[in-house]
């Protein structure tokens, strides 16, 4: 025999052999089913499908004959259907099922009380009648008649007043006929029903806007936006409540003004020689002092290339105005001197990248005030602050102030935990790669200086050796 054909009839034997195990496998399966159904079937009791109570058609067929405008008894004999008078399928309108079903339920009368039937039959009047009354509002609001409207959506509401559109359609038409607290009144009803009811925030907002309270158009406006963002109107009527609460804020400064009133003084000087002045004077070198003892500065076009002339007089000047001239003289010697502002520090740790980097900028370099500034930051923090935006400049400055100021006030063991943070930060490795050679000479001094220290500050020798392969020195 061939090795093919030996291979043809092992796979014939392993098909047939899958095939039998098949067959026992739902053999079994079948077994445990009926096995099932029996232990359900005899134990467990099965409700009927329909209601006990349903009502059970006679055998007699029961058909409608057809008199005048629709079907009014039922009748045993379905010959009379079958006859001339006939209504078609098609014509709805012929057909009076109300009656047809009353007939019916008049051959079974214990299958409901009349009681019962009498109450659903008023809500249903209710209902239908509200919604006739609702479909009359919209007919009259599509031709403009929006009086019409309001008093049919009014009736609509007494009969359905759980409704909560018939609220807020009586409240657009109350915007057609600008009687804004009105549609205000009726856009709130709609919303406590339904407080995610997008027409009802919108058409408020719209209301309340035209009564002048734009703060709260714009919370209506903006969640209405939020339920339903893609509604360009929508999104319009918040830009203009947007924009008319900007414009009633600029009236306010403009009417309000915060800048102080300058006005010209005459300075005089009593006691001197007469001392012309032709300098043009910054507003904040000049001050001068008014008749109750306070300050306020004078701007420079108004002491600008002008002369202040000083009368001489034998007679001693008051202490007052001997206090003006020395003022006067103080500022004319100061002109040429420079201006020193004081420099900004960050007083309180930083709590994202963005302050840091907002910080750091202020403190323009200077390394006893980033000294400072590293001191107010826990190390610990440094991952949910910097998390992987710390670049290696920020890096270097930092290794510089730890070998000037931290060694200079022998901070062996915050500086080592600040090294050890910023090497645990994401991204590190790469920032050390950009390191310079006087980064990493810097990094060798301070590392030189934790060993010397190591014993009197309690550090762990192992600690600066993975500094070392960490920094790469």
């Amino acid at each position: 025999m061939s090795k093919t054909a030996f291979q043809i009839r092992q796979n014939a034997e392993e098909l047939k052999a899958y095939l039998k195990d098949l067959e026992s496998w739902e053999s079994d399966i079948k077994r445990k089913d009926r096995a099932v159904n029996k232990e359900t079937t005899g134990n467990n009791f099965i409700p009927p499908i329909r209601n006990q109570n349903a009502r059970i058609i006679p055998e007699t067929t029961i058909t409608l004959e057809h008199q005048g405008a629709g079907m009014v008894r039922a009748s045993s004999d379905t010959r009379t259907v079958l006859g001339e008078d006939r209504i078609k399928s098609q014509d709805y309108k012929a057909w009076d099922a109300d009656k047809a079903l009353d007939a019916v339920d008049a051959q079974r009368p214990e299958l409901c009380s009349s009681k019962s039937a009498k109450v659903s039959a008023d809500q249903k009047d209710f209902g239908e009648r509200a919604i006739l009354e609702k479909e009359k509002g919209n007919a009259w609001f599509k031709k403009g008649d929006y009086k019409r409207a309001i008093l049919c959506y009014s009736k609509s509401m007494q009969l359905d007043p759980t409704s909560a559109v018939l609220p807020v359609n009586r409240a657009l038409a109350y915007l057609k006929l600008d009687r804004f607290a009105e549609a205000e009144a009726d856009c709130t009803q709609g919303i406590e029903m339904d407080p995610k009811n997008v027409k009802a925030l919108w058409r408020r907002g719209i209301a309340r806007a035209k009564l002048g309270k734009a703060e709260e158009a714009r919370q209506d406006l903006e969640a209405a936006v939020v339920l339903e963002p893609t509604n360009k109107s929508i999104k319009a009527d918040l830009s203009d409540v947007l924009t008319s609460i900007k414009e009633k804020a600029t009236k306010n400064d403009r009417k309000n003004p915060t800048r102080p009133v300058r006005r010209r003084l005459a300075i005089e000087e009593v006691g001197e020689e007469a001392v012309g002045i032709n300098r043009s004077l910054k507003a904040h070198q000049i001050t001068s002092l008014q008749g109750n003892g306070t300050t306020m500065p004078i701007a420079a076009q108004e002491v600008s290339k002008r002369d202040v002339k000083v009368p001489v007089n034998s007679l001693s000047p008051p202490p007052a105005q001997i206090q003006k001239s020395q003022l006067v003289r103080n500022a004319a010697a100061d002109i040429s001197k420079p201006v020193v502002l004081p420099s900004v520090s960050a007083s309180a740790a930083p709590k994202s990248m963005y302050e840091f980097e907002r910080d750091w900028k202020s403190l323009k370099g200077d390394s006893a005030a980033i000294y400072g500034y590293l001191k107010i930051i826990d190390p610990k923090s440094y991952q949910r602050i910097f998390k992987n935006s710390l670049e290696s400049s920020y890096i270097s400055k930092i290794i510089f102030v730890l070998r000037d100021h931290y060694k200079k006030d022998n901070k062996a063991n915050e500086a080592l935990d600040t090294l050890k943070h910023l090497a645990l930060l994401p991204r590190f490795d790469m920032n050390a790669m950009f390191l310079s050679k006087a980064d990493k000479q810097a990094l060798r001094d301070i590392l030189d200086w934790l060993k010397a220290c190591a014993d009197d500050n309690k550090i762990d020798p192992s600690d600066i050796h993975r500094l070392q392969k960490a920094y790469k020195v």
